[in-house]
């Protein structure tokens, strides 16, 4: 469009068409006008969506629409904020804390409040940051001392400095990944060890469902034998992919197996049963 343009202005230089120079100059306006609307109609367009999904708790979801909602309009704190709180949701604390110190340097007077300064130190203390965390903790309960976290501030104060004071006690446990083998990107957990065989719970399988939907991942039990590469236990335990299946436990005689089957009410909670 550029380039014909050009050659049309370079045309009026010889015709002298006024009319034609107006015209072209309208068109350019129009361009102009009609443009941003539609990159703002995208990204409002982004914005619900993942409002709906955080609504449905879908976090996964939302925290990638607002990404997209993000990088049309950056520096947007409302956006920010909605975006801090889902990768909080998610666990994913440094991304978390990336976004709410920004939101911190903006000094925005929405967000510069008691609520960001207690979701700071909450995300510090999920990442073992204690000494950090209780300074936000500390500043909460000096500058907000009536705010509705008060009292979750003050049980959050008692277990970081707690923390602090037993961080070399640790009973002589050594923590060890397991390996690509075993381990996965993904949560693994609820070992137990039966003779040569470890069973875990491991939220590494994709759903299966409408293409149209954001994936979603499942739960199964593995297996490795004598230290090897984990398997699906897929011949004992049932085979869905609807339901989550997890934590393994046999009874004293080893004649009884107990797990838990469980169902997502939405994207984000799960009810389980015994089976």
């Amino acid at each position: 469009m550029f380039l014909i343009l050009r050659n049309h202005f370079f045309a009026l230089g010889k015709n002298k068409s006024l009319p034609y120079f107006r015209a072209a100059l309208l068109l350019i306006f129009s361009l102009g006008v009609v443009c941003n609307p539609v990159d703002g109609q995208s990204r409002r367009s982004y914005v619900r969506a993942g409002d709906k999904a955080f609504e449905y708790k879908d976090y996964g979801a939302a925290i990638q629409y607002y990404d997209m909602a993000m990088r049309r309009k950056p520096g947007d704190a409302a956006l920010m904020w909605k975006y801090a709180e889902c990768a909080r949701l998610l666990n994913a604390f440094p991304l978390a804390e990336k976004i709410y110190r920004q939101l911190e340097a903006l000094g925005n007077p929405k967000r510069t409040d008691s609520l960001l300064c207690y979701r700071l130190g909450e995300v510090l203390k999920n990442q073992g940051r204690y000494e950090a965390a209780a300074a936000y903790f500390e500043r909460y309960l000096t500058q907000f001392a009536g705010g509705a976290y008060a009292d979750p501030a003050r049980v959050e104060l008692a277990a970081c400095q707690w923390a602090r004071q037993n961080l070399r006690d640790s009973s002589g446990v050594e923590v060890v990944n397991a390996g690509k083998g075993i381990n996965s990107p993904y949560s693994d957990f609820a070992p137990f060890v039966a003779g040569d065989t470890l069973y875990f719970s491991s939220y590494r399988f994709d759903q299966r469902r409408d293409k149209r939907r954001p994936k979603s991942k499942l739960t199964k039990v593995m297996y490795s034998l004598r230290n090897g590469r984990a398997r699906e236990a897929s011949r004992v335990f049932p085979s869905t992919d609807t339901a989550h299946i997890a934590h393994t436990a046999f009874t004293a005689g080893g004649h009884f197996l107990f797990i838990t089957l469980c169902k997502n009410i939405n994207a984000s909670d799960i009810r389980c049963g015994c089976g």
